[in-house]
């Protein structure tokens, strides 16, 4: 376990759905070696309510990559849970950067 980080490094397992990869969509979990974080999978879950139209959505996700997405997230909230706030984060200072008026 990587203490400072507070989670399990992955980049070495022979998981072929959920990994986590230092330097990769933060850190944080993703599909495989897609970079497709699982983040994405549940919002568009929570957007669409099923896994055919997440599928319909993003044509490069296989079903069981979906499912085991999803999966993961029921066991691991929290982690993915950071990723949502984080992103958030980034969210929100971009658009305080964004109404700060332009210097010359």
């Amino acid at each position: 376990m990587d203490m400072a980080r507070g989670h399990i490094d992955t980049t070495h397992t022979d998981d072929p759905f959920v990994a986590e990869y230092d330097g990769v969509c933060g850190g944080y979990p993703v599909i495989g070696k897609m970079r497709f974080p699982v983040r994405v999978v549940v919002e568009a879950h929570r957007q669409l309510g099923d896994v055919e139209k997440i599928a319909e959505r993003y044509p490069q996700l296989t079903r069981a990559q979906i499912r085991y997405a999803l999966d993961y997230y029921a066991a691991n909230p929290r982690r993915v849970d950071e990723d949502f706030e984080r992103n958030a984060a980034v969210y929100r200072e971009y658009v305080k950067a964004s109404s700060l008026p332009w210097r010359v």
